[in-house]
């Protein structure tokens, strides 16, 4: 069992060393909104997570590689990415120059914890992951109370570590100068993401 767990965690955490729509959004939040919208949209994305973890734990495989749901939320997810990213570009375009906490796009409180949740829903790879994950313990016939153990586990690694990239943005983006440079951050952030938006597509 501590084999499978080390195994199965460190999956998990290099999984989450991999940047996309969730870490793009979060970075964003923290350089341009601070830390309390960071915190939602963290809050957000764990949420998002642990739902996909509790489906994957209950054993509905929802999410079939080759299935119409699986096209469905993909697009829907693509959807997501690029009217985040427009939103982004223009909150940019609208914000004076070395005036980050201004944008008309800027996600506040309940709206950054439904941007965190949406990421996290609408990017189809977190279903599949977390059920090849938990498939994998029901084919070595981990006791279902373990794997819920592992389930809360994952939960709050992704919420902590989520924190953690939050909280070194903030830092960074409260180094001397850097401010100034929120529209920027909001551009390429857009770009990043309507970027990803396109390649959905395109796959």
């Amino acid at each position: 069992m501590p084999d499978s767990f080390i195994a199965i965690a460190a999956a998990h955490f290099l999984a989450l060393l991999s940047p996309g729509p969730d870490f793009i959004l979060i970075a964003r939040s923290a350089l341009v909104r601070g830390w309390r919208t960071a915190v939602a949209v963290c809050v957000g994305v764990a949420l998002g997570n642990g739902v996909f973890i509790a489906l994957a734990v209950s054993g509905f495989a929802l999410l079939d590689a080759a299935g119409p749901l699986f096209r469905a939320v993909q697009w829907a997810g693509a959807a997501w990415l690029f009217y985040l990213g427009v939103r982004f570009w223009r909150a940019a375009s609208r914000a004076p120059a070395g005036d980050a906490g201004t944008g008309g796009a800027a996600l506040h409180g309940r709206a950054g914890f439904l941007a965190g949740l949406a990421s996290a829903l609408l990017n189809p790879k977190n279903g599949l992951f977390y059920m090849g994950l938990f498939s994998l313990l029901a084919a070595r016939a981990t006791p279902t109370g373990v794997q819920v153990l592992y389930g809360l586990w994952m939960f709050l690694v992704v919420l902590f570590w989520d924190l953690l990239v939050a909280r070194l943005m903030v830092a960074r983006g409260r180094a001397p100068g850097l401010a100034r440079h929120g529209p920027w951050v909001e551009r390429a952030a857009g770009l990043l993401l309507t970027g990803l938006a396109f390649g959905v597509v395109l796959a």
